[in-house]
């Protein structure tokens, strides 16, 4: 019989868990490697200051297409500046379906 076994808090991979005096508080969201351009966000990191054009997915078929100057990328979420209004306009990272570089 197969047992699942989760990771306790004191098996965590140390680059994950920030020590503050005599507990550990696992780092939500942070990546293994995080200067590894193979995830999305790294990519797009290297990509600021570009022209982007950028489809989310809103919903579960609707695309919708964003055109505008790649100005940040954190950790769930991008920053466009809009080539007709130069609005800053924020997005999901998690929707993003496809990115043209222009």
């Amino acid at each position: 019989m197969n047992v699942l076994k989760f990771k306790s808090f004191d098996e965590m991979d140390d680059s994950l868990v920030q020590e503050t005096g005599t507990n550990k508080i696992p780092i939500w969201g942070s990546l293994p490697n995080a200067d590894n351009s193979n995830y999305l966000q790294e990519y797009l990191k290297s990509m600021i200051g570009r022209l982007v054009k950028i489809d989310f997915l809103i919903g579960s078929d609707n695309l919708i297409c964003k055109e505008g100057i790649l100005k940040e990328v954190g950790t769930d979420y991008i920053v466009l500046e809009l080539l007709q209004s130069n609005d800053l306009l924020v997005g999901d990272l998690y929707s993003i379906k496809f990115v043209q570089i222009i």
